[in-house]
């Protein structure tokens, strides 16, 4: 879908996912309700909520949540499936030029459709002018790493012990990997 020239990004976006099984909201649109719903659905599954690692139990607030989901610089958007259920949330942040950091996480209802679903968010960023896509992954976590390489993404390094594990209460490694859009 080309760019039109004065439409909003959250208008490109509900433009290209009309058509679609699944609809992108951004975060900062959602009254403050239904946040909080997000928040608890969020906190409450079990996929979910494994991707806030880095947290303690008491940093793990509707508040924290939300002043990131509010951070400059943060673009957090939700996915819902067709009858509306929570299926995935991603972000992309300190976007420089035509790239930015990101990250991407499913409920459990979301898993059945995680590869379709992706292909469609990556979609909407590129149709948003996003090229190239970084993100920081526990080394660890070898699910994320294979989902991330199918994908496409690559592995550009590894850091030792540069994330924080709060169930654990240590660092472990993480990988940077670079996922670049590629044209049609």
């Amino acid at each position: 879908m080309p760019h039109r020239r004065g439409a909003s990004r959250s208008a490109l976006w509900e433009t290209s996912m009309r058509e679609q099984v699944f609809t992108i909201m951004a975060v900062k649109n959602l009254c403050r309700q239904e946040q909080e719903d997000w928040w608890a659905a969020i906190v409450s599954d079990k996929v979910a909520s494994s991707a806030l690692f880095s947290l303690r139990e008491d940093q793990k607030t509707f508040e924290n949540w939300a002043l990131l989901a509010a951070w400059p610089g943060h673009d957090m958007n939700v996915v819902y499936g067709q009858a509306g259920e929570r299926l995935a949330y991603f972000w992309t942040a300190n976007r420089l030029g035509h790239g930015a950091f990101f990250h991407f996480n499913f409920l459990s209802a979301g898993l059945p459709w995680k590869m379709q679903m992706a292909a469609y968010v990556l979609q909407v960023l590129k149709v948003a002018g996003y090229q190239c896509l970084a993100g920081l992954i526990p080394a660890c976590r070898r699910h994320v790493l294979a989902f991330a390489l199918a994908c496409g993404a690559k592995i550009m390094g590894r850091w030792p012990g540069v994330i924080y594990m709060a169930k654990r209460n240590e660092f472990v490694d993480g990988l940077l990997l670079q996922l670049v859009l590629k044209g049609d």
